[in-house]
């Protein structure tokens, strides 16, 4: 699959067949993920893959603990009918997924002195999320859907009490792996003129920030 396929086709898979994940591609999942770009090439990066059934099954109770309290508390715009769909699919299976890889920040050896502890936290985080990015998409070139669960940050202890991880690892993101049980449409994107700017001269008019226009309805992530 070509890059630009994999990147303009890809989905968020909420629902999977419970078909398990080999063992040879989870090496593949993990491979992409560690040759991603990263600060300084310090590999401040851990991940946990989990196929047991009974973890797993702990697990996603806890993603659909911490997804629940995020439309509950978090989001300004859900109602109760929209609480009714979601319940729904919880029930239909819902982020039931046969592999799940919890990805965290290596903070146990930080390079820069400790008065640039954020700024080396955050450049972390901008390496630890382009792993996830190629993971995503080495997934999907694989034929297995993914979903990248920025969630389980909300029930972090708990994830990291189930998993047995000790101190020096921070909880980024919980990703859901599977062969797709159903693909959603591409969802709108905003255009090109809207979040970007090309610089093609020195001679630069004054900057002005491109109109207002309806915000695109968030994704209520249950398809």
């Amino acid at each position: 699959m070509e890059v630009k396929e994999a990147i303009l086709e890809r989905r968020s898979i909420r629902f999977f067949k419970p078909d398990p994940v080999e063992e040879g591609t989870i090496r593949e999942l993990l491979e992409a993920a560690i040759n991603a770009p990263n600060a300084n090439n310090a590999q401040q990066w851990y991940f946990v893959a989990i196929k047991e059934e009974g973890l797993r099954k702990r697990l996603r109770e806890i993603l659909i603990e911490a997804y629940l309290e995020y439309l509950q508390k978090a989001r300004k715009d859900i109602d109760e009918k929209t609480m009714e769909r979601v319940r729904s699919a919880i029930s239909s299976g819902l982020y039931d997924a046969p592999l799940y890889v919890a990805v965290f920040s290596d903070l146990r050896n930080m390079m820069l002195r400790e008065e640039y502890k954020d700024f080396e936290e955050r450049m972390i985080v901008q390496s630890v999320s382009a792993a996830i990015q190629n993971l995503l998409l080495r997934a999907w070139d694989l034929g297995l859907g993914s979903v990248w669960l920025g969630v389980a940050k909300l029930k972090e202890g708990e994830i990291k009490d189930l998993l047995g991880i000790s101190e020096g690892l921070t909880l980024e993101a919980v990703i859901a792996i599977g062969k797709p049980a159903k693909i959603g449409k591409k969802r709108p994107r905003k255009g090109l003129e809207e979040v970007s700017k090309i610089i093609r001269s020195l001679a630069l008019p004054p900057f002005s920030p491109p109109p207002q226009r309806e915000p695109l309805e968030l994704s209520l992530p249950i398809s």
